[in-house]
């Protein structure tokens, strides 16, 4: 996307959170028949970043990240399946490499026809690279045969003897040698940007997920070619691929919580060494907010706004005209002293719940035995809750 931008080309909205202006939307309804989206493309994300550069409007990717450079991004999982995977990326194959070719052939700029050029040669390149993988392999093979067999000595002579003939051999040598340190410095830049974001567990597996990606390309591009030859042949419109992608759970969110400390510091309601100091002298039996609270150093609020953004919460409390009678007496009086949580709204089919604690699995499992709605948890400070419950808690 930097790229693109950088050299002026257009930028599709693939892959990122898009907006639009309101002229933008009114432009593109006004030239296409007031079909905002394309519904016949299959990459309609894609068209639409092309669909904009064309009428002139301002394009921009902006890389919004928050403190500590880390970046604001949708959380998903990728399938896992190699079939989902395969099915997922051959309709970004379709609609990028091939169906594009039906909306926009030669007739576009040269400066269009270059982006255009750059995206569709995926296609072959997907063909391809399992056959480089293999040859890449064989070589490292055979290398490291002559290597254990003593006469890789040998080769590196004739091979410095074939370089200085200025033969074809150098060329070819040459050619190879360029691009596998092009590939090095791919790896290593993807190495580098899954350590940063992912870890290094995460990162170490880069070589191996690049040559099963390739493999994935490869069987997305035969498919893709295969599908859209049919239905061409038959004058069958594409069949939409949609492969549902899994979003991680709460659990798995887990390891991304930050500590209140943190959020404390770097949302500047104490400084770094105010908390040091309330790490080093309160007991290990009151919790870090609770201490802060007692030595006046933040206020009850300030603590529950920091609860609120550490554990994705939406926090205050509710106005009367959003609570229902009927809906605070949906889960048993038990259950609410228990947890001392308030229900008090069902919209979408969640249950809106209000609470003074953050929520753990236990209190999750415990109020799902009694109601098949999602639960919606919504955080208030102690004093409103006691509030709350003088007032529908019976």
């Amino acid at each position: 996307m930097m790229a693109r931008q950088t050299l002026d080309g257009f930028i599709p909205s693939n892959g990122v959170g898009t907006g639009f202006s309101r002229r933008a939307l009114e432009m593109l309804a006004l030239h296409h028949s007031n079909l905002i989206f394309e519904p016949s493309c299959m990459t309609e994300d894609y068209e639409n970043g092309f669909r904009v550069r064309r009428l002139g409007l301002k394009q921009k990717f902006i890389p919004i990240v928050l403190r500590h450079g880390r970046a604001i991004a949708t959380r998903e999982f990728f399938p896992r399946n190699f079939r989902t995977a395969v099915k997922q990326r051959s309709r970004w194959v379709t609609g990028i490499t091939l169906q594009s070719w039906e909306f926009h052939s030669f007739r576009e700029t040269l400066r269009h026809l270059y982006w255009f050029w750059r995206d569709r040669k995926g296609l072959p390149g997907n063909l391809l690279t399992p056959l480089t993988n293999l040859i890449f392999l064989y070589g490292l093979v055979t290398w490291s045969w002559a290597a254990e067999t003593h006469h890789i000595w040998g080769l590196a002579r004739e091979a410095a003897a074939l370089a200085h003939t200025g033969s074809g051999g150098n060329w070819f040598s040459g050619a190879c040698a360029s691009g596998l340190a092009l590939q090095a410095l791919h790896t290593g830049i993807r190495i580098g940007c899954s350590w940063r974001i992912y870890g290094r567990r995460f990162a170490a597996a880069v070589p191996l997920r690049v040559v099963v990606g390739n493999y994935i390309n490869f069987c997305a591009a035969v498919i893709a070619i295969a599908d859209y030859t049919k239905a061409r042949r038959h004058r069958r419109p594409l069949r939409w691929a949609k492969t549902e992608h899994a979003y991680p759970t709460r659990a798995a969110l887990l390891n991304e919580r930050k500590r209140l400390g943190e959020i404390l510091v770097g949302s500047a309601w104490i400084s770094a060494r105010q908390l040091e100091e309330a790490l080093s002298k309160k007991s290990a039996s009151v919790r870090l907010g609770e201490h802060l609270v007692q030595q006046g150093v933040i206020s009850e609020s300030d603590l529950y706004s920091a609860l609120a953004l550490q554990n994705h919460l939406e926090l205050g409390k509710p106005e009367d005209a959003t609570v229902s009678l009927p809906v605070t007496r949906s889960l048993p009086a038990a259950v609410l002293r228990k947890w001392q949580v308030l229900p008090f709204r069902i919209a979408a089919g969640e249950l809106y719940v209000a609470g003074s604690d953050v929520p753990g699995e236990e209190m999750r499992r415990d109020i799902r035995r009694f109601t098949s709605l999602e639960i919606r948890f919504q955080l208030v400070t102690p004093g409103e809750f006691r509030e709350l419950a003088g007032r529908y808690i019976s």
